[in-house]
């Protein structure tokens, strides 16, 4: 059925390619002044809509351009607000004011305790003890007869014992006849148990 549409519609094409050729009317210049088929008329409106459009884009350019010379500034009479929009500093200051504490508590709630250091006063203080505390390392009598002993030492005594590795559950024996084994045994007691 769909060969049957398609062949009808090749047909059609083809005839009315024979009836423009009987006219005489081959080719047409478009508008572009190039040689070729006419557009068909929703195409030319939709290339005129594009092109009105396009030009209202660059009259809209230009004024803006010519508006904007250095040194000049328009004042214009601004519009007043109706009454019942008149007044909405007190909204537009209370939406500024929940806005400033969520970014607060988002900071505050993004920034874990005790991993800043804070100023370059802290930094300082900080860095004058860890100085200090290297000071001390490096003349231990213990670290200076043998540094790698003396820190193992430190991080066994200071880490965390290591957890113990969870144990494997067992599994069932496997294997041939593993069960035929076990029933055996089992009748082989039996037997020894009813001769006794």
């Amino acid at each position: 059925m769909v060969k049957k549409r398609v062949q009808k519609v090749k047909k059609r094409r083809s005839a009315a390619a024979a009836e423009v050729a009987k006219a005489g009317v081959t080719e047409e210049h478009g508008d572009d002044g190039e040689v070729g088929p006419a557009p068909p008329d929703h195409i030319k409106r939709k290339l005129a809509r594009q092109s009105q459009f396009m030009q209202k884009i660059v009259d809209n350019q230009r004024k803006i351009l010519s508006a904007k010379k250095p040194g000049l500034k328009k004042k214009g009479k601004r519009k007043q607000l109706s009454g019942a929009l008149a007044d909405l500093s007190s909204l537009s200051g209370a939406l500024l004011d929940a806005a400033s504490s969520d970014a607060a508590k988002a900071e505050q709630k993004a920034k874990p305790k005790g991993l800043g250091v804070g100023g370059a006063k802290k930094r300082m203080r900080i860095n004058d003890r860890e100085a200090v505390r290297l000071e001390q390392v490096l003349g231990h009598p213990q670290f200076i007869a043998d540094p790698i002993a003396a820190i193992t030492a430190h991080l066994e005594a200071t880490m965390p014992p290591k957890p113990p590795p969870p144990k494997a559950p067992q599994a069932a024996k496997s294997g041939p006849g593993s069960g035929k084994r076990r029933r055996e045994r089992a009748a082989e007691r039996q037997r020894q148990m009813q001769i006794d």
